[in-house]
């Protein structure tokens, strides 16, 4: 979603915690139910990390680029961090009462 070419690998050490973060809390919020879902690397699918949720993958995967950029390349700019941790807040709370 960053313009990264997906053959580049540089920065999948360093990016995949934060995935995996962005991961467990989707699944604290109940938006992801099968427990313990991680990525390792560039095999895995949007398919196999939302199953049941896959109806909600435009959402999910604007809440995943948010949250990674966020823990991972975050703005020098508070005005714009505040506003990027807004929309995270306003996309759990979304995703989390659309999930009841």
């Amino acid at each position: 979603m960053r313009g990264l070419d997906s053959e580049d690998n540089t920065f999948d050490s360093e990016l995949i915690p934060y995935i995996n973060a962005s991961l467990f809390r989707l699944n604290t919020l109940g938006v992801i139910t099968h427990s313990n879902y991680n990525i390792t690397g560039e095999n895995e699918t949007w398919a196999d990390v939302l199953r049941e949720s896959i109806n909600r993958i435009g959402s999910i995967q604007t809440y995943m680029a948010l949250r990674t950029q966020a823990l991972f390349d975050p703005p020098t700019s508070a005005y714009l961090l505040s506003a990027i941790e807004s929309e995270i807040q306003e996309l759990e709370w979304t995703l989390e009462i659309t999930n009841e």
